[in-house]
């Protein structure tokens, strides 16, 4: 009828439609196929299988099958089973799946996973087809599983292995601690109770030192430990190592040499605190293996082609390290010692952190050892030379006493010393006087502003001033601004207790010509007033606009001026060299020695009242003082409590230190 919609046309059978598409199915299939006959050849090898497999399908038509795509070594099952095959017209299970690996043309072997289909009969034969997908990139996601699979685990098995051995660490000292505090309580007034309070400290001082190194091991693994090179002296480096071990090593009866051979630069651009606290583990390191003998510390610079290098070789002669265990001694919590040995104290971090640390200067540690007789750990790290740092032949000796040494030659100079701290003050007019100095002291940044002012308006302005840049009110920085503002030519030389990466860029950016780091050396300081004050020897520094901040008020007069020749003096008014052995200076160290048990006393205090600030402000004043008084080890603890509060510890983080720094104090008042 008109309109109505002829009924769709009946589907094909489903034989019929399978013999219609499978060609179109086996040329677009993600499978390869290969069909076999009852004789083992290759019948049929489909698009997909030439691309997987990388064989000319004309071309390997009718050859034996294991010749084509097995590797030799599977050949002679694969034609066992191909004789299977002919026997019963079977070969393998339909359906069932297996994993080989497939022959490429090209020779290279091809994971893959194989299907074979059931039997079927052709014009008298028969044949079997064999679906074969590539296993490659599944075979490449398993193994980063396993592989992940197995990090894991060893990550899970290094991690039981930290908790017992933190476990270990924190039982042993927790007990002596709860053990001892326990006997105090129940006998305050018992015989050993200084013994159990010393106890308590030194397993107090363990814990610490362990949290400290594990805080120091997960920044570095962490990668948010990051350097900080700054100028800093070879040489008073080693002096601070020498302090802090020397104490350890005579409590062993063990001799300590240090000595730095060679030619040194005067300041080498390094990360201070980390090359201070790898030579301290070494050193520490090698003083707890060694029972009888000595310690040896030699320094050097070595000039490689690759550019300079600091190298630091200790040596000990203690109980050696079997050649089969040399690897072991930097990973964490390892402990080499002699067999039936108990275990010597310590957290067993600080040969690992010194390795790490080394690679993060860009530098190596590295062991020899013999058994018995001694072991050797060389430090290596690239430096830059300082600007204006030359190489000079070291003095191999390590004492820091202000009084060592060829006086400067500042015969009619006039200078200011701007510092807060009275000690410093009286030492560095006492050294400047011995070279024939006039000096003029002032005790924070107004008072030396107005000295500078009152002495150019009297026609005598000042050849250079010596400018402490922590000072409370108008710090250094901003008292060298305004000297410079107001017309001030001459040096202006930083002394500071810091020695951080930008402190030197800051006082040279504030308008100082040199920086000093605290304790002044007086070799350095020596060599830097006389560099400086030759350069402005040439030539009368009249006053200049230059330079002069926009409308920055100037006092007229303030430029340093020519140095005047001795010679050109008249016979009364040259000024004569006191002698050698002033009594000012035997004063001034009464008066120092006197104080450090009050200084040791507002420490504790300080510690006690969390009072931070305080606590900056009296290491800071003992870190550029101690050492030139003669008192190394008490300027060595000094500076590490500055640089520890400097990198954000805590007072909590700080007690040991503190507490050892108030120990020193009253040995050194001791003596």
């Amino acid at each position: 009828m008109p309109g109505e919609s002829k009924p769709p046309p009946p589907l094909p059978e489903p034989d019929a439609l399978r013999a219609a598409v499978g060609g179109a199915v086996l040329d677009h299939a993600l499978d390869a196929l290969v069909v076999l006959d009852d004789l083992g050849r290759i019948a049929l090898l489909d698009a997909g299988a030439a691309r997987l497999l990388g064989h000319d399908p004309e071309a390997v038509r009718g050859r034996p099958l294991e010749e084509v795509l097995v590797p030799a070594e599977q050949r002679a099952a694969a034609r066992a089973a191909l004789a299977g095959f002919r026997a019963t017209g079977a070969l393998g299970r339909s359906g069932a799946r297996r994993e080989l690996t497939a022959l490429h043309a090209s020779g290279a072997r091809v994971p893959v996973e194989l299907t074979l289909t059931r039997p079927v009969a052709l014009a008298g034969r028969t044949y079997v087809a064999a679906a074969l997908r590539d296993r490659s990139e599944r075979q490449r996601v398993e193994a980063a599983l396993e592989s992940a699979r197995a990090e894991a685990e060893a990550a899970n098995a290094a991690k039981s292995r930290f908790l017992a051995h933190m476990s270990h660490e924190l039982r042993t000292p927790l007990g002596a601690l709860i053990g001892y505090a326990d006997l105090l309580e129940r006998d305050p007034d018992h015989p050993d109770r200084r013994a159990w309070a010393r106890r308590l400290r030194r397993n107090s001082g363990h814990l610490l030192a362990l949290l400290n190194d594990l805080l120091d091991l997960s920044k570095i693994e962490a990668g948010e430990l990051h350097l900080e090179p700054a100028p800093a002296s070879p040489l008073d480096l080693l002096a601070d190592v020498e302090a802090l071990m020397r104490p350890l090593a005579r409590d062993k009866g063990l001799e300590l040499e240090v000595e730095l051979t060679g030619r040194a630069p005067d300041a080498v651009e390094v990360d201070a605190l980390r090359l201070r606290q790898i030579l301290i583990n070494l050193v520490s390191n090698a003083i707890k293996f060694t029972d009888r003998g000595r310690v040896r510390v030699e320094a050097r610079l070595v000039e490689p082609a690759s550019g300079p290098r600091l190298r630091v070789a200790v040596t000990d002669t203690g109980i050696g390290i079997p050649a089969e265990r040399l690897g072991e001694v930097f990973e964490p919590f390892t402990q080499v010692r002699e067999p039936g040995a108990p275990r010597r104290e310590g957290t067993g971090l600080g040969l690992t952190i010194s390795s790490r640390l080394a690679r993060l200067l860009g530098g190596t540690l590295t062991v020899a050892s013999t058994p018995g007789q001694g072991s050797a750990f060389t430090l290596e790290v690239p430096v830059t030379l300082a600007t204006g740092a030359a190489a000079a032949p070291p003095t191999g000796e390590f004492s820091r006493s202000a009084w060592g040494g060829q006086d400067p030659d500042l015969a009619g100079r006039r200078l200011l010393v701007v510092d807060d701290h009275e000690a410093n003050r009286e030492l560095l007019r006492l050294l400047l006087e011995r070279g024939g100095a006039t000096v003029v002291v002032a005790p924070e940044g107004e008072a030396g502003l107005a000295a500078a002012r009152r002495e150019a308006r009297a026609g005598r302005p000042f050849d250079l001033v010596l400018m402490d840049m922590q000072m409370p009110g108008l710090d250094g920085y901003a008292a060298t601004r305004r000297l410079r503002a107001e017309g001030f030519r001459g040096p202006i030389v930083a002394l500071t207790a810091h020695a951080m990466a930008g402190d030197r860029t800051m006082c040279l950016a504030a308008g100082c010509d040199d920086y000093l780091s605290k304790p002044v050396v007086p070799a350095t300081l020596r060599r830097s007033l006389g560099r400086l004050l030759a350069r402005a020897a040439g030539a009368a520094l009249a006053p200049s606009t230059e330079g002069d901040a926009p409308g920055a008020a100037r006092e007229p007069g303030l430029s340093a001026r020519p140095r005047p020749s001795a010679d050109d003096l008249p016979e009364a008014a040259r000024p004569a060299r006191p002698p050698r052995r002033d009594p000012r200076l035997a004063r001034l160290v009464t008066a120092y020695v006197a104080d450090l048990t009050r200084v040791a006393q507002v420490l504790e205090m300080a510690l006690a009242a969390d009072d931070g600030a305080r606590v900056g402000l009296e290491t800071h004043r003992l870190a550029g003082t101690a050492d030139t008084y003669g008192f190394p080890e008490v300027g060595a603890r000094a500076r590490a409590c500055q640089d520890r509060l400097r990198t954000g510890s805590s007072l909590a983080g700080l007690a040991e230190e503190v507490q050892g720094l108030c120990a020193a104090l009253r040995a050194a008042r001791a003596d």
